[in-house]
């Protein structure tokens, strides 16, 4: 009797039931319109006897085909996935790897599909895949020469993904720059003992180590340092050092500061008062 029950009025019937058992004949009172189409009212109090007997049983129904819902829902998900990389074949399996048998019957159904395949099967399309570019990349860096590495870098043909053939600034410049580079390098050599300009950071080091330089107090006098060692300015420029360094000091403390808090104290002032006299006002009325 069961059987004739749809599910939706099974899963109010168990809703109700963990709420309140009064409740159960007003909801089946409900539902009875969509069932006395098929049953007469004999049936009908039957079947209503026989849930009310058999409740547990009837809820445990309703989870079950919930269960195997969810199960193959999971299932027809587990199938869409575009995840499996069979290596022995060395293709992707999805979707389209299934549907081979398609083109199959297609080959067998339609002679017009046979007649243009050989043609792409004699003249593929090349395509430059990311791995033979690396590859070729890396023999390429094994080449020890210096110069040999700029043609491969200019070199579009190791790079597909650039749209200009034109070679940048940037690259026709580096060269210059590298021999220029090359150039200083022993002129630094050569001068690093005499100047501590181009001293080497292991020299500067261990010379600091044994006598760290000491710092004057004003960082303002170490611009005009050169300026020290002549005589007669020495006194002028050391005024006009300390008054601009006054300066700077003013500058992080300006005296507008003020002003403007005094007027932020009394824009407050004005408010509170004002709100002071709108509400004697309400008092008032």
């Amino acid at each position: 009797m069961l059987e004739g029950f749809s599910f939706t009025t099974m899963q109010l019937i168990i809703k109700r039931r963990r709420e309140n058992l009064k409740e159960l004949d007003v909801e089946i009172n409900k539902c009875q319109d969509e069932i006395l189409n098929a049953l007469n009212q004999e049936e009908f109090d039957c079947i209503t006897q026989e849930i009310k007997d058999n409740l547990d049983k009837v809820e445990r129904g309703v989870v079950e085909i919930k269960k195997n819902k969810y199960l193959r829902d999971k299932r027809d998900y587990k199938n869409k996935q575009v995840r499996s990389f069979s290596k022995h074949q060395g293709q992707f399996r999805d979707e389209n790897y299934r549907e081979m048998d398609k083109y199959k019957n297609l080959r067998q159904n339609f002679p017009l599909y046979t007649q243009y395949e050989p043609r792409y099967r004699q003249n593929p399309i090349p395509q430059r895949t990311y791995k033979d570019v690396l590859e070729k990349k890396q023999t390429e860096r094994k080449v020890e020469n210096k110069y040999e590495k700029k043609e491969w870098r200019n070199n579009y043909e190791y790079k597909p993904y650039f749209r200009s053939r034109r070679v940048s600034f940037r690259d026709k410049r580096r060269d210059g720059n590298e021999r220029r580079s090359n150039r200083l390098q022993g002129e630094r050599e050569r001068i690093s003992d005499q100047s501590p300009y181009y001293e080497r950071t292991t020299q500067r080091r261990d010379r600091e180590r044994h006598q760290p330089q000491t710092r004057e107090p004003l960082r303002v006098y170490n611009q005009y340092q050169a300026l020290e060692n002549r005589e007669g300015e020495q006194d002028f420029w050391r005024s006009r050092i300390i008054e601009r360094h006054k300066e700077e000091q003013r500058r992080d403390f300006p005296p507008n500061l003020k002003r403007r808090r005094y007027s932020f104290q009394e824009e407050r002032e004005e408010e509170n008062q004002s709100k002071k006299d709108k509400r004697e006002r309400k008092e008032k009325d």
